[in-house]
């Protein structure tokens, strides 16, 4: 299996420096207002995703009720910093 990438690098060299990028986009700081897509969740769980900031924004994969409100798979929950809508 070959470590090539589009860059033409190999080899430790090549990870090493993916792993610095992913460290830089993990800290990537995001204008307040903006919608950030975090993935699909799971409302069968009975609670919305900790750690929520602004823009957050969820689809729902799995069907479940969350604080007496029913989502069905494909809606979408977005927190708008106070609570999710």
């Amino acid at each position: 299996m070959s470590t090539e990438f589009y860059s033409g690098m190999k080899g430790p060299v090549a990870i090493s420096k993916l792993n610095a990028l992913w460290d830089l986009a993990s800290n990537v700081q995001v204008a307040p207002g903006t919608v950030v897509y975090r993935g699909t969740w799971d409302a069968s769980s009975g609670s919305y995703p900790s750690s929520a900031t602004l823009g957050d924004y969820y689809k729902i994969n799995v069907s479940g009720t969350i604080a007496t409100i029913s989502y069905s798979v494909n809606d979408s929950i977005i927190y708008n910093g106070t609570s999710w809508d």
